[in-house]
């Protein structure tokens, strides 16, 4: 869409006057902020203990001392075909990797993550980093 046709489009908005039953500019106001200052919030303290004691005890009643825990293969195929399905020109995260680093990496960068994420099937381990995100809303 040309920015042209694009300004005449914003131009023919209209703000809404009612949202959650709050009247007024300022009113509307107060419920983005509040929506929208929840989103940012991180995990409640100790959340990590509680959601690690929750995953032990499942673990323990769900599995027999010596029993053989299945772990699945992860393979390069299936790694390479995720990588190819990534789309371009989408933002950045965290560590400012784009799609695009990894759809042209080549077929090394699969291998790689093949063997990052078995071993992190294998070891029952996820690196700490992998928790963060960034969350940015869009009005």
């Amino acid at each position: 869409m040309p920015m042209y046709d694009l300004i005449i489009c914003l131009k023919h908005l209209k703000p809404t006057s009612k949202l959650n039953n709050s009247i007024g500019d300022e009113n509307i106001l107060a419920e983005f902020s509040n929506h929208f200052s929840q989103l940012g919030d991180c995990n409640t303290h100790g959340i990590d203990d509680k959601y690690r004691g929750f995953v032990s005890e499942h673990l323990l009643l769900n599995s027999a001392p010596g029993q053989h825990v299945h772990i699945p293969v992860i393979v390069v195929n299936l790694v390479q075909d995720r990588i190819q399905q990534l789309q371009c020109r989408k933002a950045v995260g965290q560590e400012n990797i784009l799609n695009e680093h990894l759809i042209y990496a080549g077929p090394n960068l699969a291998v790689h993550l093949c063997l990052l994420f078995s071993a992190m099937l294998w070891h029952a381990c996820v690196p700490s980093s992998f928790r963060y995100g960034i969350v940015k809303p869009i009005l």
